[in-house]
């Protein structure tokens, strides 16, 4: 596992998601003879201070990221979740939170993760969980890797609802706002 490294780790900062301490976590990438672990907790950057620092003792490449919650419609749609005909599937375009996994790639990376995670629970943007949109992503986006996430992003909910043409229309559209720093 030399050349493996984990970009989607969820601590025990990670309310409701996380299960493992940031000690056990990066112990266990050492013990895997890991370069490097990140850590991306779900709204919450309490642990990064302590990540990067037990990762640095460890001899691991700290990785800081985090799990955003992204407004699909934007900030200004405050609606609540909205599903198909039948009351089965979530309609990621209608004012559902989708997520994002976004990771620094220097210090300055790491500022603008602090000042995503800060507007996301401004009052103007939180509706129902903090959240940011694609227009105050992009405004931070220097420095910053943005991964298409779990099942719970956009792309993922597009994939298990069979959207094929929004599926290629939202990759095109990240594409274009990101370039070479989204990933799949």
């Amino acid at each position: 596992m030399r050349n493996f490294t984990h970009l989607n780790v969820h601590s025990d900062h990670s309310l409701l998601k996380g299960f493992g301490t940031i000690k056990e976590y990066v112990d266990k990438a050492k013990e895997n003879g890991q370069s490097a672990i990140a850590l991306t907790d779900n709204n919450s950057m309490t642990g990064i201070y302590k990540f990067i620092k037990y990762c640095e003792s460890s001899g691991i490449k700290p990785i800081p990221g985090i799990t955003l919650n992204i407004a699909p419609n934007g900030v200004d749609f405050k609606d609540t979740f909205t599903f198909d005909e039948n009351n089965i599937n979530l309609i990621p375009n209608r004012g559902a939170n989708t997520t994002l996994t976004v990771l620094a790639k220097n210090q300055n990376g790491l500022r603008n993760l602090f000042k995503l995670i800060e507007l996301s629970y401004e009052e103007s943007n939180f509706f129902i969980v903090p959240r940011v949109d694609l227009n105050i992503l992009k405004e931070y986006k220097n420095d910053l890797i943005i991964m298409s996430g779990s099942v719970e992003s956009e792309l993922g909910i597009r994939m298990e609802l069979k959207q094929s043409q929004e599926f290629l229309d939202y990759i095109q559209n990240m594409k274009n706002i990101f370039g070479d720093n989204f990933f799949i």
